[in-house]
């Protein structure tokens, strides 16, 4: 067996959502999004800080890291090069429509521009360090694998595009990960649903989670004759895209569809119209037509690996209603997404990767997601201080919070470690009582400053989620969308979307005893096991990382309460 490299830093490509990522031995130490720390939501920037705040936090110096690991392979996107064609080259569109200088340096034979920024991150020469580059598929699957519970397991990666790939079908066992088969740019699950929230008006790569939740309120069957000549399930298990209605991989051009589509649809939406009927039947359709491919494809990796594990990782992974379903509409039987499914995360598979390569088997499991900076009691206090606040020590901070919100107010709830991915699962999250019918628009309206059809999800003792939930499972990431059973529905309004469905978090005493504490103390105080919980940001801002950060947004929304590790803050007068 090869002995695992002793300090690996993790890093994204300088796309959106850059991250780092430190893995020691093996072993996961922290993982952190660059926006989080410099507040510039899904930032494209180099993730210096991101690498600063992991060393720091695992009590190591940059000379002691042995490799460098990067979540994208600049080899794949020479391979043509050499032909001088542009025809031979548009197809990549990280160098040209992303990074036009880093195209440069790759001609010329390296990839000095992103190398020197790493050594001068790290204050390392070239002889010091070793920089290695990850195949962009390989580190979505490293991640979900190797942070799944299973030793053997299908693994299916969807995105807008990595490299070359947009979608890789793989099996993992032990500590090896091999490529079964791939679809290539410009065939893309990704940019068709990116396309599709354009046209509906939201911002593409941003937008998408606006399309699921309207999906709700749509009739698929209207438009889903037209979806179908957009995405073709092929006879060989895979998928085309009709790329006559699509220019997505023109790069020079911002509108990613052809014309041609809106004779299919109709006129395009005026970005930040809001949606009519027509609106929510088109973002139906094209739900259900991707939820149509992605179990095309799950059917196909499960003829070619026979098992009933499977692993979900790439950008289209975040599509919750869709692995809400794959258990039901294919052979596998269990199924799960790690809590960074989309770039973010290929800082830490791409140091999984190397971690594990030519090893026999996986030396760590993924608990909690709570690995990015945490603050001492000590550190909470001098902020509060340095602001003159009033606020009071706890002696309970689960059971403070847990009666607040069941009194009806909106808390702000921050303990511990900083979530990685997408999802405040307890340690960045505001919460609120899911039986009230006006909360959803009181928090949406006050507090988070969005659509008022965007839902909430459900944060429930993992104990009870089959009193409330169907088809109940471990769900710990928030990463499916289950249904609410016909006699709770009424009982949590809140967090009950219009189809009858939720995206429910299943928390155990195990993987986060304080935030179980609160939902068990809430209750013993109510008979409901479960709490609204939501991301700890307002629109247009990353989730909050620092006191300062939830501080900040605490004064500047509508939340009632904050509950910031052992310390308590109200808007109103304290008794």
């Amino acid at each position: 067996m090869t002995k695992r490299p002793g300090v690996i830093l993790g890093l994204t490509n300088d796309g959106v959502d850059t991250s780092a990522a430190l893995v020691i031995d093996g072993q996961v130490q922290a993982a952190v999004a660059e926006e989080r720390l410099i507040r510039e939501k899904r930032t494209r920037r180099f993730p210096i800080n991101a690498i600063q705040t992991c060393l720091r936090q695992a009590g190591v110096a940059a000379k002691d890291v042995s490799v460098v690991a990067v979540g994208w392979n600049p080899l794949h996107n020479m391979e043509r090069l050499g032909s001088g064609s542009f025809e031979s080259v548009r197809f990549f569109p990280e160098m040209l429509y992303r990074q036009p200088g880093q195209l440069y340096a790759l001609l010329n034979g390296d990839a000095a521009p992103r190398d020197a920024r790493i050594r001068q991150a790290l204050d390392v020469g070239a002889a010091k360090i070793q920089i290695e580059y990850v195949d962009h598929h390989l580190a979505h699957a490293a991640l979900a694998f190797f942070a799944s519970p299973f030793d053997r397991a299908a693994i299916l990666s969807i995105d807008g595009f990595g490299e070359k790939v947009t979608t890789a079908l793989a099996l993992g066992e032990g500590g090896r990960i091999r490529t079964l088969e791939t679809v290539e740019f410009p065939h893309s699950l990704g940019m068709f649903y990116e396309t599709l929230t354009q046209f509906l008006g939201f911002r593409p790569d941003s937008d998408e989670w606006k399309v699921m939740g309207a999906s709700a309120y749509g009739d698929p069957g209207r438009y889903q004759s037209s979806m179908d000549e957009l995405v073709r399930c092929t006879d060989d298990g895979l998928f085309q895209i009709d790329l006559t209605y699509f220019q997505y991989y023109l790069f020079s051009r911002r509108t990613h569809f052809h014309p041609r589509l809106e004779h299919l649809l109709g006129p395009p939406f005026p970005v930040g119209a809001e949606l009519d009927q027509r609106g929510a039947d088109i973002a139906a359709a094209a739900q259900a037509t991707l939820e149509r491919a992605v179990f095309h494809l799950g059917r196909r990796l499960h003829r070619l690996t026979g098992s009933t594990n499977l692993c979900l990782s790439g950008g289209v992974a975040l599509n919750c209603l869709a692995n809400g379903k794959i258990a039901a509409e294919t052979p596998f039987e269990r199924v799960f997404v790690p809590p960074a499914p989309e770039d973010m995360g290929t800082s830490l598979g791409a140091a999984l990767t190397v971690a594990h390569a030519g090893t026999d088997g996986c030396a760590w499991r993924l608990g909690s997601n709570a690995l990015g900076p945490s603050y001492s009691d000590t550190e909470v206090k001098a902020e509060l201080e340095k602001y003159r606040l009033t606020y009071r020590e706890l002696d309970d901070p689960a059971d403070y919070a847990a009666g607040r919100i069941a009194d009806g107010r909106i808390v702000g709830w921050f303990q511990g470690g900083l979530e990685f991915g997408q999802r405040a699962l307890g340690h960045r999250s505001i919460l609120a009582d899911p039986r009230l019918p006006d909360m959803k628009d009181r928090v949406n309206q006050a507090v988070k400053y969005r659509e008022a059809f965007r839902p909430f999800a459900p944060a429930i003792l993992a104990e009870c989620a089959g009193d409330y939930f169907g088809d109940a499972c471990e769900v710990p990431y928030m990463e499916k969308v289950l249904r609410v059973r016909a006699d709770k529905r009424d009982t949590i309004p809140a967090v009950t979307h219009v189809d009858g469905t939720s995206r429910l978090q299943t928390v155990s005493s195990r993987q986060d005893p304080l935030f179980w504490a609160l939902l068990d103390r809430f209750h013993h105080l109510t008979g409901v096991p479960l709490v609204l919980n939501t991301s700890f940001n307002i629109q247009g801002e990353p989730i909050v990382c620092s006191p300062s950060d939830a501080l900040r947004t605490f004064f500047t929304c509508g939340l009632d309460d904050l509950v910031i590790e052992r310390f308590g803050l109200r808007k109103e007068a304290w008794e």
